[in-house]
Formats: structure tokens, sequence, C-alpha cells
């Protein structure tokens, strides 16, 4: 148990493989959270080399848990995420997308319009946004995103995560990238 203020610390040797992971278990009250707090990816990214060791520094705040090489400049350890809608239908697609906190209203896409909304999702990584899509007489209730869709198919640019959906006539597909593209709803 760390008091506010108190730091835990340790040293470490990488592996020959620099397959060397190291994750952490918080708890806060009710609240509780595990997370990588190294690996290869964090290193490079993060970490800063001060006298003959590498430096990687974790704070935990109350709206999440911060990262830097220098305790001087802090990041968040995820940036914001951004959800686009695309619709690929020929003619309108209306849709209405919302979490529990937040309903984003009824809006209507033609063919290649784009819909989308940030977000940073909360600290436990139960974050649920999902869409109802209307399209003719076809209907289509799909949950576009959660923990288990950010992993998956999300990727970070220099600002957000980004997730693409596009909504096609034979269903909804997902990608990080908007080149590779996968079906993961069908309209029936």
């Amino acid at each position: 148990m760390l008091p506010t203020g108190a730091e835990f610390k340790w040293k470490f040797r990488i592996n020959f493989f620099e397959t060397t992971l190291f994750f952490c278990h918080f708890y806060w009250g009710s609240k509780d959270k595990s997370f990588v707090t190294y690996d290869k990816n964090i290193d490079l990214k993060y970490c800063r080399e001060k006298s003959d060791q590498y430096n990687c520094y974790w704070e935990a705040r109350p709206d999440g848990f911060y990262i830097s090489g220098d305790q001087k400049s802090w990041k968040i350890s995820k940036p914001d995420t951004c959800v686009h809608i695309i619709s690929r239908i020929p003619n309108e697609l209306l849709l209405r997308c919302q979490s529990a906190d937040d309903d984003l209203g009824n809006h209507t896409l033609s063919t290649g319009e784009e819909f989308k909304w940030n977000f940073h999702p909360n600290f436990f990584g139960t974050t649920l946004f999902f869409c109802h899509f209307y399209w003719g007489s076809k209907d289509k209730s799909v949950v576009t995103y959660d923990n288990n869709i950010d992993w998956k198919y999300c990727h970070e640019t220099s600002n957000y995560y980004n997730c693409y959906w596009e909504a096609r006539p034979d269903g909804f597909y997902a990608s990080g990238d908007q080149k590779s593209w996968k079906l993961l709803n069908k309209w029936t």
C-alpha cells in the first residue's frame, strides 16, 4: 500500500530476447486496474537514459495513469479515442449512438459521409458505446466501442486511438487503419 506521494521502484535487466514484461495491478477503494507498466514498446517510446540506467516513471492520478521518462513531461497512458462511422450504404443511413453516460443524438448519413466522436475511455476499461442503425426496413444495434474492440481494431495515431466502422449493405466492418476491414456484424 502506497500513501499519496510515496514511490515504489525496482531495478531489472532486460532479457536477451528483449521480451521483458512487467504489469501491475492497482487497487484504489473499490476500483482496480491491471496494465503493462514495462515492455519494449514502452521503453522505446517513454523511458529515458540517466547515468547508467533507463528510467520509466508512472504516476497514478484520479483521472488515470501517466507516464514520463524525465518526471517533467507527463503523458496520460492512453490518449483520447475517436470512433468514426462511415456510410457505404446507398441512400440514407440513420443512426443513434450512445453510452451509459452520453446520448450522441440522431444522425443521417449519405453515402461516403462520416459521423465521429472523441472520448476518453474510463479508468477501469468498461467504457461502452453502441449505435442503432436504420436503413430502409432494416435495423441493427452494434457495439461500436468496448475494451475488446479497442485492443483488436483501434490504432494509435499522433493524437488519438482511431476506431473506424463502415456500414455496408452486407453488414458492419471495423478497422484501425482504414486499409484492412473485418466484417463483425451482419444486418440480420
